[in-house]
């Protein structure tokens, strides 16, 4: 756990308290107590509701809670639970799926247990476990009204736009791993697929409940049945199962087709108001604009949306839209690389990349995800013909980018300079 923490958040073994099943394996239990009982009182009142968050990371937290929704855990949480963080004085505590075989599944340790239909609309979104547990902390976070509308907020991001928990997200995220294992599950059938047949006895079950388990007859028929019903079936049903709980407005989130420098915004609806901001702030603030019209784009950026009817919020439409021509493999190049420099330092290698087009293009949100990782902000553009460095530092940091523009005879006017901002692990060659 504490390896995890450090590898994810940094610090050292004190800088993290880390519970299972609501004892602490290593650090105390006490920080965690603290925070569980925050949310325990008054957490209607926004003020402490904001201290809650420097003692819980909320959005981590409903992304957890969510997605034991979504599986439809029946081992969760009074069971299989792990958190760790420190609270305000260091990482805020997070939550952690741990020991979720009875994910996407009807029943326990029964003979339902065989039938993965039945996990279709398995609904566990009202789970009440007290004692501090994530489940009774959420159920009392839904007296706060800023808890709810966050909670719809995550919600759409996952269920809609590709996100991980809609349909072509949850597919591909699923085929990712499984595709990796489609041989070896042979080897899995092989010593295993018996198992339950011939050697495991438990309560309540007859040896006529257990067949032989291969991966033509079960593993791939249940595969397809997942990524052929459940992904596809799930995430409308588990919409509605959300709004039951007062978890997810009754009114639709806007809509955003883009045509080349022109962005629609469409209600669903059919009436209420769009609101938009195009800064990252929320569209229910003061500054935001009304929609009218198509919005012209003048340079890429956040757009956030909602609906406002009948004095309800929509969910949020939050989308990065890029406004100039896209970079890929036709306008850009890796035009020089040098790595493993001699010596123990790494601060002056770089990646430079090149501009091999006539027309400035948009770098927005381009990543590099084999061999290192970067993904380059929102608006980022590079004129026709210009390159570009990718460095391993922060670029506002003077001292260490006089030294690399000595190092290589160059100046702010040749080449613009990019690199992470405050993370050095943003950029790392494997």
């Amino acid at each position: 756990d504490l390896d995890f923490m450090e590898a994810y958040f940094g610090g050292e073994d004190a800088d993290h308290d880390a519970i299972h099943k609501g004892q602490a394996q290593s650090g105390s239990i006490a920080r965690y107590n603290t925070m569980a009982s925050i949310s325990r009182n008054n957490i209607a009142n926004n003020s402490v509701y904001e201290i809650l968050q420097t003692h819980l990371d909320i959005d981590s937290f409903i992304d957890y809670v969510m997605l034991n929704f979504y599986i439809g855990n029946n081992d969760w949480d009074g069971n299989n639970w792990r958190a760790a963080g420190m609270g305000p004085t260091g990482i805020p505590f997070h939550y952690f799926p741990w020991d979720s075989e009875f994910a996407i599944s009807p029943a326990r340790n029964s003979p339902a247990y065989l039938n993965i239909a039945g996990a279709l609309n398995i609904n566990v979104t009202g789970r009440n476990n007290r004692q501090n547990r994530a489940s009774g902390i959420h159920q009392d976070l839904t007296q706060n009204t800023e808890y709810r509308l966050r909670f719809a907020d995550r919600a759409h991001a996952a269920l809609f736009n590709g996100g991980p928990l809609s349909t072509t997200g949850a597919t591909a995220i699923w085929r990712r791993r499984s595709d990796e294992m489609d041989d070896a599950i042979i080897a899995e059938s092989a010593r295993w697929g018996d198992y339950r047949r011939d050697v495991q006895s438990a309560g309540g079950w007859q040896s006529s409940n257990y067949q032989l388990y291969t991966k033509g007859d079960q593993y791939l028929a249940t595969q397809n049945y997942i990524t052929e019903t459940y992904f596809k079936q799930r995430p409308n049903i588990f919409l509605n199962q959300l709004r039951s709980q007062n978890l997810y407005p009754s009114v639709d989130a806007p809509t955003y087709n883009v045509n080349g420098k022109s962005l629609i915004m469409n209600n669903p609806n059919g009436t209420g108001t769009i609101f938009y901001t195009s800064d990252g702030s929320d569209p229910r603030d003061a500054n935001a604009s009304t929609y009218s019209d198509t919005v012209t784009l003048t340079a890429s950026a956040i757009f956030k949306s909602r609906v406002l009817k009948n004095g309800v919020w929509s969910a949020l439409q939050s989308s990065d839209v890029i406004a100039g021509i896209p970079a890929d493999a036709t306008n850009l190049v890796i035009s020089e690389l040098y790595y493993n420099e001699p010596g123990a330092s790494e601060e002056n290698e770089f990646i430079e990349l090149a501009n091999i087009s006539e027309n400035e293009i948009d770098l927005s949100n381009l990543s590099f995800s084999t061999g290192l990782t970067y993904t380059f902000p929102l608006n980022t553009t590079l004129p026709a013909g210009a390159p570009l460095a990718l460095v391993p530092f922060d670029p506002a940091d003077t001292a260490l980018l006089n030294t690399f523009l000595t190092t290589y005879g160059l100046n702010l006017g040749d080449i613009t300079v990019m690199g992470p901002r405050h993370n050095h692990r943003e950029f790392q060659f494997r």
